[in-house]
């Protein structure tokens, strides 16, 4: 990491992602801008919050690490993400990791100066506000789309072991969808997605021909 103290250089930052009106004299006299390498870390999960930063330019990789070792991608950062909001607002440690997955600059705010200075600024809590919209939309896709693609994984399975040589189905929807745990409509939906990737189609009633096995069994890869 690399921290530039140049006021023009923090300026030309804040123009670019749009966040001019924090920068009062304060605020400039504390305000660093810093640069990350490709593969470097930027927050560990845990760690005490020291600043809180705005991405200017690069992407960031946020990211849990289980108890086993497992590691969870939770989101890829990009501009003008912050980093360390949540935690100043609550009081609270470091909620994820952060990594840079390509060079990345940021500008950083230290904590006691967002105390002294920008707690008191309306412009940084609509950044905040915006930030965390994002946050939520972004996050409220990524689970509506887990919630389907599991769905789609054991459906996947349930027609692969069920397929005939001439790859051909005979599926009763309510039994599949009672054993997949989802609803006929649910199932009805996952079909409809794999007959316009061309991977399956309905060849008569209550029966699916499988059009591309390999592209099938690819989607069972999770098990």
């Amino acid at each position: 990491m690399k921290k530039t103290d140049a006021l023009s250089e923090l300026r030309r930052c804040a123009k670019q992602i749009g966040a001019e009106e924090l920068l009062t004299p304060e605020v400039e006299a504390g305000a660093r801008v810093v640069r990350y390498a490709a593969g470097q870390t930027v927050m560990v999960a845990g760690d005490e919050i020291r600043q809180v930063l705005i991405l200017v330019e690069g992407v960031l990789q946020v990211y849990s690490i289980s108890e086993k070792g497992k590691l969870g991608i939770v989101a890829h950062a990009v501009p003008p993400q912050l980093l360390g909001d949540i935690e100043y607002m609550q009081g609270l440690n470091a909620l994820h990791s952060v990594q840079t997955e390509t060079d990345a600059v940021l500008i950083s705010f230290p904590i006691a100066l967002v105390r002294q200075h920008l707690s008191h600024s309306i412009a940084f809590y609509r950044l905040i506000c915006n930030n965390l919209i994002e946050k939520l939309y972004r996050t409220s896709g990524a689970y509506s789309r887990s919630l389907l693609y599991p769905a789609q994984n054991r459906f996947a399975r349930y027609v692969l072991e069920r397929m005939d040589d001439a790859h051909t189905v005979h599926l009763k929807s309510s039994e599949a969808a009672e054993f997949l745990g989802i609803t006929p409509r649910h199932m009805s939906r996952i079909i409809t997605a794999m007959e316009k990737g061309g991977i399956l189609c309905r060849d008569r009633a209550k029966t699916l021909r499988v059009l591309d096995p390999a592209r099938l069994s690819a989607l069972t890869d999770l098990f």
